[in-house]
């Protein structure tokens, strides 16, 4: 005795896979659409600074936060580069609604003080180098931490060597 075999007909094995792959296209885009890829651009600053040689100059620079959902900045890393440092960052100060926050030297936000972000809220970062030796460097961007989670991946911020800052 034979069993009668169940083969699928080809136009319903079709519209199976058809439907499988349309369901795994929306969970990965959905998942990708759930990701800030630039939470922060940098919207102005000092294209070229003048630092005279053992003193200090302020750079101003503009951030926009762009994350979807608010959030809190922990930290704030000034990112040089040049094959020699020509100049240190002294202070490096946030002001965000009025409000002036000092960095600790490791770039963290001082204990008690806290600064929420919410989407589209710009803040300003102003950075006091001084000059060491005689050459120039570039300011491409800031490494900043930011979130709930103090382990969390930072977010670099980067600004393709549009900054120069020149010790003469």
């Amino acid at each position: 005795m034979q069993l009668p075999s169940r083969t699928l007909k080809p136009s319903s094995l079709s519209v199976r896979n058809l439907l499988f792959v349309i369901l795994i296209l929306s969970v990965g885009l959905a998942s990708c659409s759930m990701i800030d890829p630039t939470p922060f651009v940098m919207v102005d600053g000092d294209e070229q600074l003048l630092v005279l040689l053992r003193n200090t100059k302020d750079g101003n620079y503009r951030v926009r936060y762009e994350g979807r959902d608010p959030t809190e900045l922990r930290s704030l890393h000034v990112m040089l580069g040049g094959q020699i440092l020509h100049v240190d960052v002294q202070q490096v100060v946030i002001v965000h609604n009025d409000q002036e926050i000092i960095l600790e030297p490791d770039g963290a936000l001082p204990p008690g003080s806290q600064v929420t972000l919410v989407s589209g809220d710009e803040f300003d970062v102003i950075v006091t180098y001084i000059g060491r030796t005689l050459g120039g460097n570039y300011m491409y961007g800031f490494r900043m931490g930011y979130g709930d989670d103090p382990q969390g991946e930072p977010f670099d911020l980067i600004t393709e060597f549009e900054y120069a800052i020149i010790v003469e």
